[in-house]
């Protein structure tokens, strides 16, 4: 950061262009631990963001305020609407997001729970739902489904596990499987420890659900779900994109107070004082570059600019992260 107002400097003597394609992206992903190997962002349609002007909307699904729950960790998830970047964080931590639905995972302890969810706009501005929830551990439930992640970018593979309550006194015979929740069941045996691994093509909300049969008589069911994000690899390129070029934007606008809002808050002061140290940040912005590549992951990403000085082509790179309020912001560049 702090050779970015004398690299600006020394290349203003250039002239670049101010389109802002997105690039194609054909790299290599970050895989946050999961995920696929190489893929283009070709495979999949281009998103299209909402409106700046889109005001803020949060609604949390589940749980219920109030509710008792028998589980130690608890899947908070719900539907969102916002301007672009908008981000949702659980308990300070960011949730995994799809176009309009999150879900994250929070620990409880035994009692009663405060789960705060918060939905933040990049220019900072916020809206905040809380549930209480109460933890019995006397109430675990029969059947419980896990999964190894919340979410990620489509096609992603991941495993589930099944867990029987102890000591429950029935005999299970048969496994059922619903991943996706269209209904069909991808899994159907008698061996109760199947393995179970789906994975997802293409992006969505999905609702896995397990039914265990244990026999009788009478034969009794008992079901569990599980909630997963997989993203659109484009959404979260274009988000990206948006976020460099509104500081890109606002810099040639001579607004270097919101441009910096593109910026981690650990990082903004930086910033700001490299921006308002360059001899002319109107002309200045355009040298930015544009983006032609990029790694992305649900977490961090990085964007690759293209610029032109003395009529040779230079190329930088630019770091994001997900905030803890879940807003993607430049980390470093």
């Amino acid at each position: 950061m702090k050779t970015l107002c004398y690299v600006l400097s020394a290349l203003l003597l250039a002239s670049t262009g101010y389109a802002q394609p997105c690039g194609n992206y054909t790299g290599p992903i970050f895989l946050d631990g999961f995920g696929p190997p190489d893929r283009s962002f070709v495979e999949e349609p281009a998103a299209v963001l909402p409106p700046e002007a889109m005001p803020l909307a949060l609604t949390i699904v589940a749980p219920a305020d109030g509710a008792v729950v028998g589980s130690e960790t608890l899947q908070v998830y719900g539907s969102f609407s916002g301007p672009p970047a908008a981000g949702v964080a659980i308990n300070r931590f960011p949730a995994v997001q799809t176009a309009a639905d999150f879900v994250g995972l929070v620990i409880l302890e035994p009692g009663e729970n405060t789960i705060t969810v918060k939905l933040t706009q990049l220019t900072g501005e916020s809206i905040t739902h809380t549930r209480t929830v109460n933890y019995d551990p006397a109430q675990q439930p029969d059947v419980e489904l896990s999964a190894e992640i919340q979410g990620e970018h489509a096609p992603i593979k991941t495993g589930f596990t099944l867990a029987l309550k102890p000591d429950l006194g029935l005999n299970p015979t048969r496994l059922q499987v619903d991943f996706d929740g269209d209904g069909s069941f991808e899994v159907d045996s008698t061996n109760i420890s199947a393995p179970l691994l789906h994975e997802y093509k293409i992006p969505g909300f999905f609702t896995p659900t397990a039914l265990v049969t244990f026999d009788g008589p009478p034969l009794i069911t008992r079901s569990a779900t599980r909630k997963m994000a997989v993203l659109p690899l484009p959404l979260t390129r274009a988000t990206l994109c948006y976020v460099f070029y509104r500081m890109k934007n606002r810099l040639g606008a001579n607004d270097i107070n919101d441009a910096v809002k593109s910026v981690n808050a650990e990082l903004r002061s930086e910033v700001q004082a490299d921006f308002e140290a360059l001899p002319d940040p109107i002309a200045a912005a355009p040298l930015l570059g544009t983006v032609v590549d990029g790694s992305l992951g649900i977490r961090i990403a990085s964007l690759t600019l293209s610029t032109t000085y003395r009529n040779r082509p230079i190329a930088t790179s630019m770091q994001f992260e997900r905030s803890l309020d879940g807003v993607w912001r430049v980390t470093d560049m």
